[in-house]
């Protein structure tokens, strides 16, 4: 029996993974944290999984800390059979700190001002008076997310949190399996990541490092682990709506950016991205390693 690892499976693109690979035949661990409002929705989710996966490993820890990670290991060696190893480990993580650098250079009733002074246009607009009204639609759009965004401002412990949870943690869980002699000959190692590895945007820059991070992990274990058979890549999805987004300020700008700089006219689905990572398990994509599949419908290229 094949396993597949999915750490922060509980929703959005790590439930999504865990969905597409356990009716491709693998049986799950899924690993979260969640608080106990949330648990009749997560049980749910893990009820309709074990309708289709082999078998479903359900595992409410932080996957972060050193005991939690002692704990999954110690569920799966008593799961496995002698022959068992993980083939697939996908890191769904999403736990950091939105917080902003500073506080907004204007004020909400500022741009709020600035968004009421709408020109006057003529009967056949030129483009530079479309340019305008584009650009007072999104100061409008500015004025209201910037009374919702951050007020709190980033502090070193943050950063640090969240890349140890989004970033390095893959490395430790990658590390410790390998030592632990239970990663397969074949095991494929995804990473999820965004444009904001690169971009910026107000309140973003924690999660930006530890996406950055995460995707000098990837690189180092498609090099170091490669000659033991473990394929490490990375897909960076798009713009996606899910629990980890709305957390994000001016998510609601985000999307409708996205929205519009997208080729195929929408956001990119958690369903896009699990299809992605079932791709990259298939036989037939053992030659790819160490690379970025971003799958984002073009939304990138605008």
């Amino acid at each position: 029996m094949k396993w597949a690892l999915i750490l922060g499976g509980s929703s959005g693109l790590g439930l999504a993974c865990a969905r597409s690979l356990g009716e491709d035949g693998y049986a799950l661990c899924v690993v979260y944290r969640e608080p106990r409002q949330r648990m009749p929705e997560v049980e749910s989710a893990i009820a309709e999984l074990r309708r289709t996966a082999p078998a479903v490993l359900a595992l409410n820890v932080n996957a972060v800390w050193e005991e939690g990670m002692a704990e999954v290991i110690a569920a799966l060696a008593e799961a496995f059979s002698p022959e068992c190893r993980v083939h697939v480990l996908v890191h769904s993580i999403a736990r950091g700190s939105v917080k902003a650098l500073a506080p907004p250079r204007w004020s909400t009733e500022e741009l709020a001002r600035q968004a009421d002074a709408r020109p006057t246009f003529s009967a056949n607009p030129s483009p530079e008076e479309l340019y305008d009204a584009a650009h007072f639609a999104l100061q409008a759009r500015r004025a209201k997310a910037a009374g919702q965004g951050p007020t709190e401002l980033l502090q070193p412990q943050d950063v640090t949190l969240t890349i140890e949870a989004m970033g390095t943690n893959l490395l430790t869980w990658v590390s410790t399996l390998f030592q632990r002699g239970l990663l397969a000959a074949d095991t494929r190692v995804i990473g999820l990541t965004s444009e904001g590895a690169r971009r910026v945007w107000r309140g973003y820059a924690a999660v930006s490092a530890a996406k950055a991070a995460l995707e000098a992990t990837i690189r180092s274990i498609a090099v170091e682990l490669g000659p033991f058979g473990v394929r490490a890549n990375l897909v960076q999805a798009g713009i996606t709506d899910t629990p980890s987004l709305r957390h994000i300020p001016e998510q609601e700008l985000l999307k409708l950016t996205a929205i519009q700089r997208n080729p195929l006219g929408r956001l990119t689905r958690p369903e896009d991205v699990a299809n992605a990572v079932k791709l990259l398990c298939r036989p037939e994509a053992a030659w790819v390693n160490g690379a970025t599949l971003v799958v984002d419908g073009g939304e990138q290229l605008c």
